[in-house]
């Protein structure tokens, strides 16, 4: 895993690189400067999360969704790979430059530092659950789970609505509207799966909270 996120973060600073320029860094900036500052919590945040759900293959599954949803995962190395051409218009293509705006620039940066760390509080909840042995007969409803029935999700679209603010690209509104068509199309299924295996317990859970945004949605 950290082979990948080394190349990744390796490959966007090359796209943001002023090859040939006398000020090859310009576009090393505030903004983008943060993305790369912050890097090193997004992966730690990555390795707590696979570990807290890695003591058996099963859980695993069950944690990472392949028992019910298995064609998810062909989708995210694919729509990160294509994140890159987020880099590239920020350091060279500026498609849309009306996008550019400190004040919403530097909203993204502090969603995307603060999204981690509300990540690791949702991972800390899910640790506890998936170290149990009776996981079938139980439910998470505390921390970030008293607040929405999918708080892993609320974090993945904050960091991507991050991404796009940050970098002020439409290419990154782009995708961040199919992951968000993704999530939406997990959630579905990910709840049809939880009200077969938890029934009623899960119905009443439903009926109290909200899926990703406390009391919207």
């Amino acid at each position: 895993m950290w082979i990948f996120f080394a190349v990744y973060l390796a490959a966007a600073g090359a796209c943001l690189w002023q090859w040939g320029s006398p000020e090859p860094a310009s576009r090393i900036d505030l903004f983008s400067g943060g993305f790369f500052a912050l890097a090193p919590l997004w992966f730690f945040e990555n390795r707590t999360f696979l570990k807290s759900v890695s003591a058996t293959k099963e859980l695993q599954d069950e944690a990472l969704g392949n028992t019910y949803d298995p064609g998810l995962h062909q989708w995210v190395i694919p729509l990160t790979l294509a994140e890159l051409a987020v880099f590239l218009d920020y350091g060279h293509w500026r498609l849309l430059p009306e996008l550019a705006s400190p004040v919403l620039q530097s909203t993204g940066l502090v969603i995307w530092a603060m999204t981690p760390l509300w990540l690791l509080w949702t991972d800390k909840y899910l640790r506890e659950h998936f170290g149990h042995s009776d996981i079938g007969s139980r439910i998470i409803t505390s921390g970030p789970y008293g607040l929405v029935r999918h708080p892993r999700y609320t974090g993945i679209v904050a960091s991507r609505i991050a991404f796009s603010l940050l970098f002020a690209s439409i290419i990154g509104w782009l995708l961040s509207i199919a992951w968000v068509v993704l999530i939406l199309r997990r959630i579905h299924r990910e709840e049809l799966h939880m009200r077969e295996q938890y029934g009623s317990l899960y119905q009443e859970y439903s009926s109290k909270t909200r899926r990703l945004i406390p009391w919207v949605y």
